[in-house]
């Protein structure tokens, strides 16, 4: 089956599934020196595709703002959004590019290979597996554990930063001082 690939154009449409378009993707790539000579056309769509998923899915709950209507496909484009800290308005006609850089950052680490949204354990991600049959033994090594659920994708973060405010915002860290005061 073919991929369904329809580019955001900043009305709300209902059946968008990316936020860029090819061109656009390549234009980036390009000037991020990012190699995409190897990847098909249809790839490109399911990366950008799958990019934008992402970037809907985990950042919503930052985005400032309401979606500009109730029956359009993703998060963008929106009505009252505003960039941090500033406040300056975002039009609620458009996409801003900083969605789009996130965007097209995350389809290169998708086409590197990386799932982000794969399964992961609290506990750590398996690093090492190892098993023997006669006298049947069997070893699994996990990354140092985490509190975390997702990993931080910090291109990604960091386009965003003019509108969610950046990875500070979304996690919240404790810090004790001497005596066990918080700060």
């Amino acid at each position: 089956m073919a991929v369904e690939f329809v580019q955001e154009t900043g009305e709300g449409l209902a059946n968008a599934t990316s936020y860029c378009s090819i061109a656009e993707m390549e234009q980036y790539w390009d000037n991020q020196d990012y190699d995409y000579s190897a990847i098909t056309t249809e790839n490109k769509q399911r990366y950008l595709n799958k990019a934008t998923s992402y970037i809907d899915n985990n950042y919503r709950r930052n985005f400032p703002g309401y979606r500009l209507t109730s029956t359009q496909a993703l998060e963008w484009p929106r009505y009252g959004a505003y960039y941090v800290p500033s406040e300056y308005a975002i039009a609620d006609d458009i996409v801003p590019v900083e969605i789009k850089n996130a965007v097209n950052e995350m389809a290169y680490i998708i086409s590197q290979g990386t799932n982000p949204v794969a399964s992961i354990s609290k506990d750590g991600k398996v690093i090492r597996t190892s098993s023997k049959v006669d006298v049947i033994e069997t070893s699994t090594t996990y990354e140092e554990g985490t509190v975390l659920y997702n990993d931080i994708y910090t291109a990604v973060d960091d386009a965003l930063s003019r509108i969610t405010g950046g990875v500070s915002d979304m996690y919240t860290l404790t810090i004790l001082r001497v005596g066990g005061d918080s700060a």
